[in-house]
């Protein structure tokens, strides 16, 4: 097994462990793959707060969730009505959202936010070509009473 070396010499492997405890949560909360680059240099972050004396692993929790852009832990998946609620959505569309996107806080959230952007591109597709519709029907109908 590997050592990484710190200030005070080589980690030993409960230290070892609690940073890789927290880079798999991490990890796993950005959906990273272990290959990546972001996954990497999530690791360094890690070990160097480490290596810098944030040694709880609540404390290295945190901050690395921060770097990450994560927030707060998450106190479990969404329930139907507190996703509704967030967003403003019905609870057909909240569920549909669940359903498709797991149990995942950010990934419940990104849909959200797309989805309320697609009904309101959607809500103004459909009324600028109603207003076409009516301008067109205006346009005949002026037409129509000139020519009687």
């Amino acid at each position: 097994m590997p050592k990484c070396f710190t200030s005070r010499g080589f980690l030993y492997p409960s230290e070892l462990a609690l940073c890789q405890r927290v880079f798999e949560q991490v990890r796993a909360a950005c959906g990273l793959d272990c290959s990546s680059l972001r996954a990497d240099m999530l690791a360094a972050y890690i070990l160097l707060i480490f290596r810098e004396g944030t040694t709880d692993e609540d404390a290295l929790l945190v901050a690395a969730r921060a770097k990450m852009n994560l927030g707060a832990v998450e106190e479990g998946p969404y329930e139907v009505g507190a996703l509704a609620e967030k967003y403003g959505l019905t609870a057909r569309s909240a569920a549909v959202i669940l359903a498709s996107n797991g149990p995942s806080r950010r990934a419940c959230d990104a849909a959200a936010k797309s989805f309320l952007a697609a009904v309101a591109g959607r809500s103004e597709a459909v009324a600028a070509r109603a207003y076409k519709q009516r301008a067109s029907w205006a346009a005949a109908h002026s037409k129509s009473l000139r020519d009687s």
